[in-house]
């Protein structure tokens, strides 16, 4: 058997009933006309398509508020990336001064042995 994996979001929202029993149909009802079969026939379909089309509506909506999320974080770990990279120039550019202070002091401090 294979095993099929769903989402919270799904679980959460309903979607996914838990020890879900199909619905026995009615027995065929021999009392009944042929055409009054056809149309508790065509009856059964279409809710059962009507269902369908829920199951899918609900199924796009669970998607679309998970790719709302991931848009969002998308966005958030964009922005953190840019805050980040410029820590970094930052922190560059600190380091860049303290090595020319440095060199500066060294310089000053050969130039004084000198004398």
């Amino acid at each position: 058997m294979s095993s099929k994996h769903h989402s919270r979001d799904e679980e959460e929202a309903g979607l996914l009933a838990k020890n879900f029993k199909r619905k026995k149909r009615e027995p065929y009802r021999k009392d009944l006309s042929a055409e009054e079969r056809l149309r508790e026939k065509r009856e059964r379909n279409r809710v059962s398509a009507q269902q369908t089309r829920n199951k899918q509506n609900d199924r796009i909506r669970v998607l679309e508020q998970e790719e709302e999320a991931l848009i969002r974080e998308r966005v958030a770990l964009a922005q953190r990336l840019t805050r980040l990279e410029q820590e970094q120039q930052d922190i560059r550019r600190e380091g860049q001064d303290i090595m020319q202070a440095v060199q500066e002091l060294l310089r000053m401090q050969q130039q004084q042995q000198q004398q």
